[in-house]
C-alpha cells in the first residue's frame, strides 16, 4: 500500500523491513586499481560483502538487491567477457554468494552484447527484473517485475507472509547507446510512462509493497518524455514504495543534502518515499530501515530511515576474496601485457582546462581509423573533427583519479587508462551549427566568471568531466564571462576555415 501515518492500532501487528542496496559495481570486485596496478584499499564489492553481513546480522527482516550496472566497467569485466561462456562470471558468482533477492539491469548490461548478457544472466540465482527495455521483438529480456515471497518477523514475534514486489528501469538511452552492438534488437520506453502501466498490475497480482530498482538518476522533478534521470517523476507513480537510485555514481541522502520540493536529501526521500543512491563501485551500501504495518487492508509503509554507508573502512571478505581469486589473476595478466613505447609523458592533470597530450592521443588514433574507414566513399574529402572527453581528470571521480605514465614502456593497462570503458567510435555526418550545440554544452563545465574579480571558482564539479567533450580538428575559443549557450568563439576548421 501507499505510505501512510500509523493508524492501525496498538495491537496490529507492526513490522521492521531492511532494504540493502548495491548499485553501479561494473565489476568492480577486488580492492585493486587495475589501471595503476595497485592495491585499492576500501574499493569493490569485497568490502561491501562486509558491510552486508553485518546489516543482515542486526535486522530480522532484511532484503539485498542490485540496482544495476554490475557487468562492465573495469579490465576484470574486459577480461570476462572474452572467456569461454560456460565458466562462471566472476561478478554474477560473487552476487550468488552474497545471496542477493532481485537485481535490475543498467545500462552497461548491453555493452558486451545481447549473448553474453543473456548467458550471464542464466547464471544467477535470483531474478532479474527490467520493465522498460525489451526487445524489439516485445519479447523480454528480464521480467517486468517480481513479487518475492517472504515472511516477516513482527515486533512482538509473530511471523506473517508478505509479498515484496520488485520492478526495474534503466535509462531509455539504453536502445541508443548500444545500438551499434545491439544492432535493432531492442528497445526502450520511457520510464515513467512505463511505471504508470506496470505498477498497477503489480499491485493486481498481490504485491503489499513495491520497491522500485530505478537505475536513473535524481534529476528535474517535472516529467518530459524520454528523461534519463527520472527517479523524481518515478517516485510521484502511485503504487511505488521505495525507490534504489543510481546510473549517476551520487550519494543520496548525503551529508550537506537538504529538503528541495520533492527531493529530501536529508531523510533520503523522493515524494516522501524512501529513497537511496549507493555510490559507485561498491564504495557504499544502500540501506533504508523501513516500518511496516498489518492492517485489514494488508500492509501500509510508516515511518523510515536512509543511508549511504562508506564501505571504505569494512575489512574485505575473505570468501570473495578467495572465489575472485583466479579471475583477479588473469586480469593482472591481461594489464600487465606489453603494447608500445611512448616517448612523452602523458597525463590529465590540467585536461579539463588546458589542452592535453593524452585527449590528443585518442584524437590521433580516432583520426587515423576513421581517415581509412573513409576511404573510397563518398565521406571521403569531408572535414574529420574528433571528439575526446577526459574521464580521469579529477574531481567527481575522486580526486586523485588521473593518467601519469612516464616516457618508456607501456601496457595494456596504460592504454585502457585513457579511458575506462570499451566504447565502439562512431562517425557522424554533423552541420556547423550541429557542432556549435555540441561545444556550447561541453561549455556548460565552467562557472560564469567576471572579468577582473578574483579568487572565483572556474569549474563545476557537478558537471562530470567526461562530458567536457573536446572537438580536435577545430580551433575555438569558450569566453566563460558569457552565460551557457553563449561562450563559442572565434570558431574555425584547423585550417582557418570559418564556420
Amino acid at each position: 500500500m501507499t505510505q501512510s501515518p500509523t493508524q492501525s492500532g496498538p495491537k496490529s501487528p507492526q513490522a521492521h523491513l531492511r532494504i540493502l542496496e548495491t548499485t553501479d559495481l561494473h565489476v568492480h570486485i577486488m580492492p585493486y586499481d587495475y589501471f595503476a596496478d595497485t592495491p585499492a584499499p576500501g574499493t569493490g564489492l569485497a568490502h561491501t560483502a562486509t558491510l552486508i553481513h553485518s546489516a543482515r546480522a542486526e535486522a530480522t527482516n532484511c532484503v539485498l538487491f542490485d540496482n544495476g550496472d554490475f557487468l562492465q566497467g573495469s579490465l576484470m569485466s574486459d577480461w570476462a567477457a572474452n572467456q569461454p561462456w560456460d565458466l562462471p562470471h566472476p561478478m554474477i558468482a560473487a552476487m550468488n554468494t552474497l545471496d542477493y533477492d532481485a537485481a535490475t539491469l543498467g545500462n552497461h548490461e548491453f555493452n558486451y552484447g545481447l549473448g553474453l548478457l543473456e548467458n550471464t544472466l542464466a547464471q544467477a540465482r535470483f531474478p532479474f527484473v527490467c520493465a522498460n527495455i525489451s526487445r524489439t521483438s516485445g519479447d523480454p529480456l528480464a521480467p517486468p517485475w517480481r513479487i518475492l515471497k517472504r515472511t516477516l518477523t513482527a515486533t512482538d514475534g509473530t511471523t506473517h507472509a508478505i509479498n515484496i514486489g520488485v520492478i526495474g528501469f534503466a535509462p531509455p538511452q539504453t536502445g541508443l547507446w548500444d545500438r551499434y552492438t545491439q544492432g535493432a534488437e531492442i528497445q526502450a520506453q520511457d520510464i515513467v510512462t512505463t511505471a504508470q502501466t506496470q505498477v498497477p498490475l503489480l499491485r493486481a497480482a498481490g504485491a503489499d509493497i513495491v520497491i522500485a530498482l530505478c537505475h536513473s538518476g535524481i534529476g528535474d522533478a517535472h516529467h518530459t518524455p524520454g528523461m534519463e534521470n527520472a527517479a523524481v517523476p518515478l517516485a510521484a507513480v502511485d503504487g511505488i514504495d521505495v525507490l534504489l537510485t543510481g546510473h549517476t555514481h551520487r550519494l543520496f541522502p548525503a551529508l550537506g543534502e537538504a529538503h528541495l520540493g520533492a527531493i529530501d536529501g536529508l531523510n533520503g526521500a523522493l515524494h516522501g518515499k524512501p529513497t537511496v543512491m549507493a555510490g559507485f563501485h561498491g564504495s557504499h551500501l544502500g540501506q533504508i530501515d523501513l516500518t511496516l504495518h498489518k492492517t485489514p487492508n494488508g500492509w501500509t509503509t510508516g515511518a523510515h530511515s536512509a543511508a549511504a554507508l562508506p564501505a571504505n573502512a569494512a575489512a574485505p571478505d575473505t570468501t570473495i576474496l578467495t572465489q575472485t581469486e583466479y579471475a583477479h589473476d588473469q586480469t593482472l595478466r591481461l594489464i600487465r601485457t606489453p603494447l608500445a613505447t611512448i616517448s612523452n609523458h602523458l597525463h590529465s592533470h590540467f585536461a579539463t582546462v588546458a589542452p592535453a597530450n593524452t585527449l590528443t592521443l585518442l584524437a590521433e588514433a580516432m583520426r587515423g581509423a576513421a581517415h581509412d574507414a573513409l576511404q573510397d566513399t563518398a565521406y571521403a574529402d569531408l572535414p574529420l573533427v574528433c571528439g575526446v572527453a577526459p574521464y580521469n581528470s579529477g574531481g567527481w571521480n575522486r580526486p586523485n583519479t588521473y593518467i601519469d605514465a612516464a616516457p618508456g614502456p607501456v601496457a595494456i593497462r596504460h592504454a585502457a587508462d585513457l579511458y575506462p570503458y570499451p566504447n565502439d567510435m562512431c562517425l557522424m555526418q554533423l552541420t556547423g551549427a550541429n557542432i556549435r550545440l555540441w561545444l556550447e554544452r561541453a561549455a556548460h563545465a565552467f562557472h560564469t566568471v567576471t572579468p577582473g574579480k578574483h579568487d572565483q571558482p572556474l569549474l563545476d564539479h557537478s558537471f562530470p568531466s567526461y562530458d567536457f567533450d573536446v572537438l580536435h580538428g577545430l580551433s575555438y575559443q569558450i569566453n566563460i564571462s558569457q552565460p551557457p549557450g553563449a561562450r563559442i568563439t572565434a570558431l574555425t576548421l584547423a585550417d582557418g576555415t570559418p564556420f
